[in-house]
């Protein structure tokens, strides 16, 4: 089989630099690099303390059967290692995680029925595989740990079920299994957040059947080292009492999410709830956004200039730990009907006509500092514009389609990084139809105003048109990569800040 050589091209070109009130950098000289030759773009992520990867096939790739390619890039964008996977043409990546010696990536093949997690060391080399149990479609996701991953599978027999069984599967960095956790059938339907430290392994997971909200429980279950569970307790009986973040504070474990109220479905606020070590609430906030954050906005700004008004919806996007407490990020969206058009997203929502199509309005992001006895300390604003992305079928609750904002890249909120003061700072990207002129935003999030009037960089990056994959990651200190896909043509762009 012939195939055309891959060339990677690197350019010197003038860096993109920063406008707006959040954050300020100097004009300085930047490293960008492209890589042409790509048939099929599968993938991108990030490897801790190293730089970056890519899957992808080469142009020349035919047949049933096609080598993946696995490219190992630094933060200058050198190639550092390449390795190649054979799998059929039905094959995809369907999750990524690095951990301070090796990266995961599993793999989902429907012509072969076969569900494979490999590991790489850091120069790019294989390392090790597991066979994962497959199902009618492939459901994984890797966390890291220490010496290691923990992998979440579930299995479903067929596609529209919510019946699933899951395996919580402890491996080293070969892929070796140290231990399994089996959630049978009934046991639990998904799995939101797993966080795996020293002191074992946490896991927030969702169970429950039937068509009442109140039929399903929001679960807490911890592991020891060995996979043995210490304590599985339910914090909420209500599928829409949503948690979407988990941390670990000494012995203690803290979640974190969206609550509605009492017997209804719809978001109002935001909660925080801290276990001791044997499974019992020792602490719980619970923020209202009408009663709690709304009224310290009053006599700042209006709701209009906010991108608050019509009561909007909420998404925890991170939660973020500090010696005094934590901060929670949080996006508010607002869900409005979308006739005819174009769709962003075509996984989410009931039916697909253009008449049953939902827009969500990304507005601000709403700040709250908690300390460490969860008491609310402050309600800070980060201002943007909006942006729209238009999800297919009718939506009511954002939370219910949570796992898309980060599987299909909506959230406009990607990671904190450390600014030159030491802070944390989140960032952000503002969109035009989903994957227009993306644009790319920084701000301090422990700024003792109440409003940060943010704005995005402008750059040549943000008037790209049609662009076919996009991905912010993290660079050295200062630095951020934005990789952009598009007609065959990977692209990164630094931006210092």
């Amino acid at each position: 089989m012939k195939t055309n050589q891959m060339n990677i091209t690197t350019i010197f070109k003038q860096s993109l630099f920063l406008l707006g009130m959040a954050v300020c950098s100097n004009i300085s000289y930047a490293q960008d690099a492209t890589i042409d030759g790509i048939k099929i773009f599968e993938g991108v992520g990030e490897v801790e303390n190293v730089g970056y990867y890519n899957v992808y096939q080469e142009d020349g790739e035919k047949g049933k059967f096609r080598d993946y390619t696995i490219n190992f890039l630094d933060y200058e964008y050198n190639t550092i290692g390449k390795e190649k996977i054979q799998l059929s043409k039905r094959a995809g990546v369907i999750h990524s995680e690095s951990n301070d010696s090796h990266l995961a990536i599993t793999f989902g093949d429907l012509k072969e029925k076969s569900h494979l997690a490999y590991s790489f060391d850091k120069n790019g080399s294989i390392a090790g595989k597991i066979e994962l149990t497959p199902g009618k479609f492939f459901d994984s996701k890797i966390y890291k740990s220490s010496n290691g991953f923990v992998i979440s599978n579930t299995i479903r027999e067929k596609l529209m079920s919510a019946k699933s069984t899951i395996e919580i599967i402890k491996v080293n960095n070969e892929m070796n299994e140290i231990w399994t956790k089996t959630l049978e059938e009934g046991k639990a339907i998904s799995i939101t957040d797993i966080l795996s430290t020293e002191n074992g392994v946490a896991v927030v997971y969702t169970s429950g059947k039937g068509m009442k909200k109140e039929s399903y429980n929001q679960n807490l279950m911890r592991l020891d080292n060995y996979g043995e569970v210490v304590f599985d307790e339910a914090f909420a009986n209500n599928y829409y009492y949503y948690p979407n973040k988990i941390l670990l504070e000494d012995k203690n474990t803290y979640v974190f999410g969206s609550y509605p109220e009492e017997g209804k479905s719809r978001p109002v606020g935001v909660f925080g709830i801290g276990f001791s070590p044997e499974g019992d609430v020792i602490l719980k906030e619970e923020v209202s956004f009408e009663m709690d954050i709304l009224p310290a906005s009053k006599g700042i700004m209006t709701e209009e200039q906010l991108n608050v008004k019509d009561a909007p919806q909420f998404v925890v996007n991170d939660a973020i730990k500090t010696d005094e407490g934590f901060y929670l990020i949080t996006e508010t969206i607002r869900l409005r009907p979308a006739i005819g058009g174009s769709v962003n997203v075509g996984t989410g929502g009931s039916g697909g006509s253009l008449s049953m199509n939902t827009a969500f309005i990304m507005g601000d992001f709403i700040i709250l500092k908690f300390n460490k006895e969860l008491g609310l300390d402050q309600v800070k604003f980060v201002t943007k514009e909006e942006n729209k992305i238009v999800v297919q079928g009718a939506v009511f609750n954002v939370n219910v389609y949570a796992h898309m904002f980060t599987s299909q890249n909506m959230s406009n909120y990607q990671f904190c990084v450390e600014n030159s003061e030491g802070n944390p700072a989140m960032v952000y990207t503002i969109i035009e139809g989903y994957r227009n002129k993306v644009r790319v935003g920084i701000a301090d999030i422990t700024t003792e105003e109440m409003v940060t009037k943010s704005e995005p960089i402008e750059s040549e990056m943000g008037k790209i048109k049609n662009v076919e994959a996009y991905k912010v990651l993290k660079n050295e200190v200062g630095r951020l990569s934005v990789f952009l896909y598009k007609s065959k043509l990977i692209s990164y762009y630094n931006l210092n800040y």
